[in-house]
């Protein structure tokens, strides 16, 4: 089926914070198949399956569930009305999706049968979640990054750099759930609810293995 862009560019705009006014959605229907489907690239082999919204997730989170199958092929989103693509995995971490004509690629992180999409890595060393955390990405060939340093004071500053520079906002953090909630109003309101797997990266993306 044609692709819902809008669900799809998701992936990357979560990357970007949000406003906080996301509305829960119905987690979906489990794709046994993907389970079960045998001999998966291994470097495919660690995604494939069902992964869903979970406990752990921040409610608001707008994508409710992910499927990589052993064929290469990828559903996102709500069964009924998934975006079917597929997938590779050029280098270790990256993943590549591809739905019609558009193409993405993010850093993503398996822990703990947890995933996270758009996962922001650790730069250097980090203290539980104080420290530095970057993703880059590439959206029909146009790269961009956005970089979260969180601070032990509860500061922080969200930096979102693309072809035409970069823009910073300075706000403030607080825990939430397993993670945290990444608030500014400079130089635009922006609210950004993250997520850990263990100290392998954050995102606003998780997901669980079903």
């Amino acid at each position: 089926m044609q692709p819902r862009f809008s669900l799809f560019a998701l992936v990357v705009l979560a990357a970007c914070g949000d406003d906080g006014g996301g509305t829960p959605v119905d987690s979906g229907t489990h794709d046994a198949a993907a389970d079960t489907a045998p001999d998966a690239d291994p470097s495919i082999a660690p995604l494939v399956g069902t992964w869903l919204k979970g406990a752990d997730s921040w409610s608001g989170q707008m994508i409710p569930m992910v499927t990589f199958r052993a064929n290469g092929t990828v559903s996102l989103g709500e069964e009924a009305a998934a975006s079917e693509g597929t997938y590779t995995v050029p280098t270790p971490g990256r993943l590549k999706m591809v739905f019609g004509t558009d193409a993405q690629e993010l850093d993503f992180v398996i822990g703990n049968d947890h995933l996270l999409l758009s996962a922001m890595v650790p730069q250097g060393t980090v203290t539980g979640l104080v420290g530095t955390w970057k993703t880059t990405f590439t959206t029909n060939g146009t790269m961009g990054s956005s970089t979260m340093m969180i601070a032990a004071n509860n500061t922080g500053a969200y930096t979102l750099s693309g072809p035409t520079g970069s823009q910073v906002w300075n706000g403030t953090w607080a825990t939430e759930g397993t993670g945290l909630v990444f608030t500014a109003t400079t130089p635009t309101a922006l609210t950004s609810h993250l997520r850990p797997i263990g100290m392998a990266g954050i995102g606003t993306q998780l997901f669980t293995k079903q």
